[in-house]
C-alpha cells in the first residue's frame, strides 16, 4: 500500500469541543477510512501538537513527521486554565446551538483587520486575503457583508496541563523522520521544557532536524520560501515523498 501525505485537518464531530486527545484519534480515524498503512504528517500549530501525539502513541504508522511552529504544549499557569474551563465549556455549548444560524457579518475590509488582529498580528494583511477565499462566506441578511466560515465552537479550547512525566514518556516513543521548524518570533514552545524535550528528542532520533526560521507563529503564510527549501531537503534526504 503506498504511503499517503495527510495535511492535518481537525473536524469537530457534533457534540464535540476542541480538546488535545480528540486530535490524534481523529487522525486514526481517518487513516482506518482510507485504509492507509501509514501517514505523513505535514502540520502546524495544534495541529502540529495532535500530530506529536499520534506520532508518539502510534509509532509504526507514522512515515515522516514535519511540524511548524509547535510541537508539545507549553507550560501554563494551572489556576487560569481551570478558571477557563467553565466559561469555555458554557461558550462552546452554546457554539453548538448556534451552528445553524448565520454569524455576523463584516465588510471585506473589517473581516480583513479583524483577522489580521485577531492574530496578534501574526498572519499579515497581505497573506489574510488568501486565507479569505476558503474562510468567510457571503451573508445572505447582507450580501455587501462576510462571515467567518469557521466552526465557532473551535474558539473555546480545553487546554489541560500534563504531568512533566508523562510528556516525557510520549517524546520518547517519537520514532518517525521529523523535522522541526521554529519561528524565532513566536512565542509558542519556547519556555524552558519545550526546549528540553527538544533537545531530548535530538540526542534520541537519529533522524530529528530542527531549524529556526525568521517570522511569527505563521511563518507558513506569510513567508513560505523560508520553509519550502527546509521542507524538500528534509524528504529528498531521507527518501521520501511528498
Amino acid at each position: 500500500c503506498h504511503h499517503h501525505t495527510y495535511y492535518y485537518i481537525f473536524l469537530l464531530f457534533s457534540g464535540a469541543q476542541y480538546f488535545q486527545w480528540e486530535l490524534p484519534r481523529i487522525i486514526k480515524y481517518i487513516q482506518n477510512h482510507f485504509k492507509w498503512d501509514q501517514v505523513s504528517l505535514l502540520s502546524h500549530s495544534m495541529g502540529s501538537i495532535a500530530s506529536m501525539r499520534f506520532a508518539c502513541i502510534f509509532p509504526d504508522d507514522v512515515d515522516f513527521f514535519i511540524a511548524v511552529d509547535s510541537l508539545i504544549y507549553d507550560d501554563y499557569d494551572l489556576n487560569l486554565v481551570l478558571n477557563k474551563f467553565a466559561t469555555n465549556i458554557v461558550k462552546g455549548l452554546t457554539a453548538l446551538q448556534r451552528l445553524e444560524k448565520e454569524p455576523p457579518a463584516y465588510t471585506i475590509e473589517e473581516v480583513t483587520k479583524k483577522w489580521h488582529y485577531g492574530t496578534r498580528k501574526s498572519v499579515d494583511l497581505e497573506s489574510v486575503k488568501y486565507l479569505l477565499t476558503r474562510g468567510v462566506k457571503q451573508s445572505k441578511a447582507d450580501p455587501t457583508k462576510y462571515y467567518y466560515s469557521r466552526d465557532s465552537r473551535l474558539k473555546y479550547i480545553l487546554f489541560t496541563p500534563e504531568d512533566r512525566k508523562f510528556v516525557e514518556a510520549l517524546v520518547r516513543r517519537l520514532k518517525a523522520p521529523t523535522l522541526y521548524v521554529k519561528a524565532i518570533n513566536s512565542p509558542f514552545s519556547a519556555d524552558p521544557f519545550s526546549v528540553e524535550m527538544r533537545e531530548l528528542i535530538e540526542q534520541l532520533n537519529d533522524k530529528y532536524e530542527f531549524h529556526f526560521v525568521p517570522g511569527t507563529h505563521h511563518v507558513h503564510l506569510n513567508n513560505p520560501e523560508v520553509l519550502a527549501p527546509l521542507i524538500k531537503n528534509f524528504v529528498e534526504k531521507n527518501n521520501l515523498s511528498l
